[in-house]
């Protein structure tokens, strides 16, 4: 009889063992990249054990996932620094080793951790296009049906309803491929019924919310969500009895699972039913249930929603002093509000700007290897071409360290100010210059690079680097001369030009008695306004275009004139309006203050012991319609010495 000897025996056995070993960590880590919501279990504590405990021995595409499913737990368990730093090290193996799945993955993990802390949604929205983009498997792939849930639910949520319902039809389409009626696919005709409220299609808004309805298994969150929806359905068709029904099953299923904080929404949504039905006694009932829930739980969303509202019910049956104190109360939550949204968008900031900043280093750290190789290559293949090639390389290699030591200039000299100047000051610095827009800037000279668009990169990067020279050089003084000024705004403004494509025209109009380089203001004190008017005014009014199909151009124009002892600026736009600027800002899930505007108007007050004015005009057509906005700043006039 013949036999296998032992020795040949093993090694295949080995081999065997091996490979089942990799799988299964292939497939562990793949089952935590497809969930970007993990609740922190003992099981999850065991899969970080392992996943940190074999990192060393993987190769890099392994690497790469390994390092995703730690970044995610740390992110599930809020240690949002070390999530980044994971995310970081994932998304640099990614790039060098060229593989498009793996750097979608990246992509789409990234958008995921910021959508987990509540980034600003351009950002969040960037990460996820960009992955959307890369992916080229198959579409059942698990994370790219969330990647798409992902894209709708925010879209949705910044009211881009057009791209949300784009968005949401594609899901639809995978789930019509999959053949299956799982729950999981619940929230997606739930948030198309929200959408189609939201645009008045009241009858396609029914149908995908009794769509939702029936998909829901076992899950009383779900059923109550799914009728405070129908409750706002109905609301908004004035059916008030109906939608009254569905809040207060809501609130019935709400109450049945204990989750007392939940239910606030339903009771609040309650009382403004009952307000619009003029049942003002028993809407103060509810809006006092649902205060005194919010203000043991210390909810000030609640409280600023339903506080309005309670004052208002108090005014209808004439009791003026509870109104009054309610509008009290209404201005403390506010303030409260947004003193701890500015504390939580700086801590945000904080971290998006560091994983930023690596990207940055990273990448130009990477192109000058590229490069160096690149050169080397040349170098043996030509000797005729030599002198060329090193050329292009210094001159590139050049332009690659004046970048970094510009950045570097500009963070340490961020860090010193922050050290020697008052508290007021160091806000109005760090609102002149918004990070996205330097790394957006840099972003643009390294494609043109890439592109060996010598002409377009140097032409970009002379200007930027000219605004970024002049803020550091105006950062440690208090006031510059006009002429200074206006130059900072006019590169300003050139650049965010650049980023709208072009899509506006500017004009200095300076007043022929007003000698500009003999009168001086605080550094940057305009832009702030000319970026309202950009950012609210025009691109939103670009936006509106885009949507109905019709030509427009923005127009910016900005005058200084002498008014008597004063110096009058006045910022003038035909974008959209303030009323519909606001309306739009409104609907956004997160209601930004306008931080930048308000430390202009500090600074203002604190250099004259005048009381600076700030005034602001809409401008209107024959037919009282919006075509614009007017800012008028008076700020007294200061002689140079």
């Amino acid at each position: 009889m013949n036999t296998v000897p032992i020795k040949k025996i093993t090694p295949l056995i080995l081999f065997i063992f091996c490979f089942l070993n990799v799988s299964s960590q292939i497939y562990r880590y793949s089952r935590l990249i497809e969930n970007y919501k993990i609740k922190d279990t003992i099981s999850l504590n065991s899969e970080f054990n392992a996943v940190t405990k074999e990192l060393p021995l993987l190769a890099d595409s392994e690497k790469i996932v390994n390092y995703l499913a730690i970044g995610q737990i740390y992110s599930c368990r809020g240690d949002h620094g070390k999530a980044s730093e994971n995310f970081f090290n994932a998304f640099k193996i990614a790039k060098s080793t060229h593989h498009v799945y793996y750097q979608y993955l990246c992509y789409f993990k990234i958008g995921c951790f910021y959508q987990s802390i509540k980034a600003p949604p351009s950002v969040i929205i960037k990460y996820l296009y960009t992955a959307k983009k890369l992916f080229n498997g198959n579409k059942l792939d698990k994370t790219y049906y969330i990647l798409l849930r992902l894209i709708g639910y925010i879209e949705t949520e910044t009211n881009n309803n057009d791209l949300a319902i784009k968005t949401y039809a594609e899901l639809i389409d995978i789930i019509a491929l999959k053949g299956e009626n799982h729950p999981d696919n619940q929230s997606v005709y739930n948030n198309l019924g929200t959408i189609y409220t939201t645009i008045g299609n009241y009858d396609k808004a029914e149908k995908y919310l009794n769509k939702s309805l029936e998909l829901i298994v076992n899950d009383s969150d779900a059923v109550a969500r799914s009728f405070t929806n129908f409750g706002t359905l109905f609301t908004e068709k004035k059916e008030y009895e109906t939608a009254l029904n569905y809040y207060n099953q809501a609130y019935n299923v709400r109450k049945r699972n204990n989750h007392d904080i939940n239910n606030v929404e339903n009771v609040i949504y309650i009382g403004i039913v009952l307000k619009k039905m003029h049942k003002y006694a028993e809407a103060i009932n509810k809006f006092e249930s649902a205060l005194k829930q919010a203000k043991k739980n210390n909810h000030l969303g609640f409280m600023s929603r339903l506080l309005p509202h309670m004052a208002d019910c108090y005014y209808k049956v004439n009791s003026f002093q509870k109104a009054y104190e309610c509008q009290k109360q209404f201005e403390e939550v506010t303030k409260a509000s947004n003193e701890n949204y500015e504390q939580e968008t700086i801590l945000k900031h904080n971290i998006e700007y560091s994983f930023e900043k690596q990207l940055f280093e990273d990448s130009i750290r990477n192109d000058q290897n590229i490069l160096k190789l690149q050169f080397e290559n040349e170098k043996k293949l030509s000797i005729k071409d030599e002198k060329q090639k090193r050329n292009i390389l210094i001159y590139i290699f050049g332009f690659s360290i004046i970048i970094i030591i510009g950045f570097i200039i500009y963070v340490f000299q961020k860090q010193k100010a922050n050290l020697k100047i008052k508290d007021s000051e160091i806000k109005a610095l760090q609102s002149q210059m918004n990070p996205h827009f330097i790394f957006n800037s840099l972003n643009s000279v390294l494609e043109f690079i890439s592109k060996s668009e010598k002409e377009s990169s140097i032409k970009f990067l002379t200007k930027f680097s000219r605004l970024i020279r002049l803020v550091l050089e105006h950062s440690n003084k208090k006031t510059i001369s006009l002429a200074e000024e206006i130059e900072l705004l006019n590169i300003y403004i050139e650049l965010e030009k650049i980023k709208t494509e072009n899509g506006f025209d500017s004009v200095f109009d300076i007043d022929e008695n007003l000698d500009i380089e003999n009168y001086e203001i605080p550094a940057m004190l305009i832009q702030p306004f000319i970026e309202n008017s950009i950012i609210h005014g025009i691109q939103n009014k670009i936006k509106l275009a885009e949507l109905e199909k019709t030509i427009y151009k923005g127009e910016l124009k900005i005058s200084f004139l002498k008014n008597g002892e004063f110096l009058k600026c006045i910022v003038e736009d035909n974008g959209i309006g303030r009323e519909k600027a606001q309306k739009i800002k409104n609907n956004k899930s997160f209601n930004h203050l306008s931080l930048g505007m308000r430390i202009t108007k500090d600074r203002l007050d604190f250099i004259s012991n005048y009381k600076c004015q700030i005034e602001y005009f809409d401008l209107k057509d024959t037919y009282n319609n919006s075509i614009g906005t007017k800012a008028e700043i008076l700020i007294p006039l200061m002689e140079s010495f």
